[in-house]
C-alpha cells in the first residue's frame, strides 16, 4: 500500500455465532471482536468459537473489498489492517485483482496494478509479454471521476 489512507469512517460489522444458542454481536475493530468472542457463552455455559461475519454499514467499497476476499475468522485481522492502511485506489486495485480472477490474499498483497480505462485485452497483449511482475486490467467502460487511478 503506497498512499497514505484516508481517514474513513468506521465500518460495523456483526458476528453471527453457528451455535443457535448464543447470540451474535456488533463489532468495529479486532479488538472488539476479541473481546467480544471470547466472552461469548452459550446457553450451556460454553465458548461460542464459530462465526459468522456480515459487514452490516460502513464504505461501499469496503463492503464490495469484504465480499470479494471472503473474510472469515482467519483472515479477519489482516482485512481490517488493511482497510486501517489502505486508501480507495488501493481497495479499488484489489477488487479489480479479485474481479479479473485472481485469489487475493490479506496476509501477503504484494503486486502492482495497472488500470487502462476504454482499452480493450487485445491493446494490452504486448504489455502483458513485456512484464511478468505487473497485472494489467483492460476496462471497455469509462471509469467515472469517482474512480481514482494511479
Amino acid at each position: 500500500m503506497n498512499n497514505p489512507a484516508i481517514n474513513r469512517a468506521k465500518s460495523l460489522y456483526f458476528a453471527q455465532p453457528y451455535s443457535v444458542d448464543a447470540i451474535g454481536f456488533y463489532f468495529n475493530d479486532y479488538d472488539e471482536y476479541l473481546k467480544k468472542s471470547c466472552a461469548l457463552r452459550d446457553i450451556n455455559g460454553s465458548q461460542v468459537e464459530e462465526f459468522e461475519l456480515l459487514f452490516i454499514h460502513g464504505d461501499p467499497l469496503e463492503c464490495t473489498l469484504f465480499e470479494a476476499v471472503g473474510v472469515y475468522q482467519s483472515n479477519l485481522k489482516a482485512y481490517l489492517e488493511l482497510i486501517d492502511q489502505a486508501d480507495e485506489n488501493d481497495i479499488i486495485e484489489l477488487i479489480i485483482a479479485d474481479d479479473a480472477g485472481y485469489i487475493i490474499d490479506l496476509e501477503c498483497i504484494d503486486f502492482d496494478i495497472d488500470v487502462y480505462p476504454n482499452t480493450t485485452l487485445s491493446d494490452l497483449t504486448c504489455a502483458c509479454y513485456l512484464s511478468t511482475d505487473k497485472l494489467f486490467v483492460a476496462s471497455p467502460y469509462r471509469l467515472g471521476p469517482n474512480v481514482p487511478l494511479k
